[in-house]
């Protein structure tokens, strides 16, 4: 576990000890300061948040899954491709023309997963394709 002094008028980090080791609360007071005790450390998934005063959890970053962009083409039936290059939504186009630019494409990317959806609220598949396209890895 560790230590954390903090101003206490904002709750800004200024210090850490990973031993728990600081200055007593009487001699960080003076200094505007405060401590806060036996935390966890951080790391990719923690956090010091300034309102709390405290180690919070942070999700772990979300890895890209990069597929080529032939691989992702080629999990939609030529029907399904066919109702999505016929489509005159502008959205949908400006989709594809990125799409039709890109060697490969991240599965885990927002703007893949937002165009899936995109196509399952335009009733071009649905979602049950959807969920198994954004699987291809």
């Amino acid at each position: 576990m560790a230590s954390y002094v903090y101003e206490i008028a904002t709750g800004k980090l200024v210090s850490y000890s990973p031993s728990d080791t600081v200055a007593s609360d009487e001699v960080l007071a003076s200094y505007g300061r405060a401590a806060a005790r036996d935390l966890p450390a951080l790391d990719d998934t923690h956090a010091w948040d300034e309102a709390t005063h405290t180690v919070i959890v942070v999700p772990a970053p979300v890895r890209p899954r990069m597929v080529s962009t032939f691989a992702f083409i080629g999990a939609f039936t030529a029907a399904e491709f066919k109702a999505i290059r016929s489509s005159t939504d502008d959205q949908m186009q400006h989709l594809l023309y990125m799409l039709e630019r890109t060697s490969e494409v991240d599965m885990n990317g927002a703007t893949l997963q937002q165009g899936l959806a995109y196509a399952v609220a335009l009733n071009l598949i649905t979602q049950a394709r959807a969920d198994e396209i954004g699987a291809i890895s």
